[in-house]
């Protein structure tokens, strides 16, 4: 995925949030937090705004890996800057998955 990727920017071509969806999903499999966070900083660069699906991702990816600071900070930036997970309902799912992440690995 990712030597596609280099060679998409290569040839100028523009990725979308769909694609970095795909290497989100990438990194999940394989567990792979620090290139994950360094694909969201490139996307929010480019002004590709994620959506809810997106930062779901990066949270299950904070939970998998253990590390809450981040989640937090994520989840935080989830609602100031791109209004997810702001109605009642996804508040309260959203912050149940970052309090049930018990510091770990990263």
């Amino acid at each position: 995925c990712e030597d596609l990727f280099n060679e998409m920017k290569q040839q100028k071509l523009k990725p979308t949030l769909h694609t970095f969806s795909l290497l989100l999903e990438g990194y999940f499999k394989v567990g792979e937090l620090i290139k994950a966070f360094d694909r969201y900083e490139e996307m929010k660069q480019l002004r590709i705004v994620p959506d809810a699906k997106f930062c779901t991702q990066l949270l299950q990816l904070c939970e998998l890996r253990g590390n809450k600071k981040k989640a937090q900070d994520l989840w935080k930036e989830m609602q100031e800057k791109y209004k997810i997970g702001t109605d009642p309902l996804s508040r309260h799912t959203f912050e149940a998955l970052v309090n049930r992440i018990e510091p770990g690995k990263d």
